[in-house]
């Protein structure tokens, strides 16, 4: 798209590129999080959310607070365990080809 000008008109910023939680603690002009919720690099999100006490937690940033984590900790955990379960082992040759390409 382009300007009155012609030339190309600037884009917006893109979004924030992360969701870690520490990130939304409203310093830098960022947005403040309402709650927390266990994320996993597979795509999983938590059941449930656990929500974050501003008042209690006043300017702090997120990971200086002493905010409650074994809710999204648990939730984590009890996932992890689910694909540990659902896990197939490897057969032997290739975890003795893994081992002699590590050594």
């Amino acid at each position: 798209m382009a300007s009155e000008d012609g030339r190309a008109a600037r884009q917006p910023d893109p979004e924030p590129s992360t969701t870690h939680w520490s990130a939304y603690d409203g310093r830098a002009r960022r947005p403040r999080a309402e709650a927390l919720r266990a994320v996993y690099a597979c795509g999983w999100r938590g059941p449930a959310q656990y929500g974050l006490d501003w008042d209690v937690i006043g300017d702090r940033p997120l990971y200086e607070a002493d905010v409650y984590l074994a809710g999204p900790l648990a939730d984590w955990t009890a996932h992890l365990s689910v694909v540990r379960e659902a896990a197939v082992p490897l057969p032997e040759r290739l975890v003795e080809l893994l081992v002699e390409v590590t050594e």
